[in-house]
């Protein structure tokens, strides 16, 4: 660890996994990535004639966004204000 950073995100992890964006397609490393998880629709049981009004199945997907397509679709200042609610700052 002679060329250890502590200001460093990979600390000598070495080649990151590359994951693609779910906006224009381009492959970058998995540390570099804006993660954003979103829920689908799910499936009410009055759809299915259960007697209870609940949900059964929801999809969560984790979608990851380049730099330039998270600040072209805003993801920044979304996640800023949740991590300011989070605090209690409202």
């Amino acid at each position: 660890m002679a060329n250890w950073n502590p200001n460093s995100r990979t600390r000598s992890r070495g080649r990151e996994p590359l994951t693609t964006c779910a906006g224009c397609g381009r492959r970058i490393p998995r540390d570099k990535a804006v993660c954003v998880k979103k829920r689908g629709s799910g499936i009410l049981s009055k759809d299915l004639d259960l007697p209870k009004d609940i949900v059964i199945d929801v999809n969560i997907q984790e979608l990851c966004y380049c730099i330039s397509c998270a600040k072209h679709r805003h993801i920044f200042e979304r996640l800023k204000a949740r991590a300011k609610y989070k605090r209690g700052e409202f």
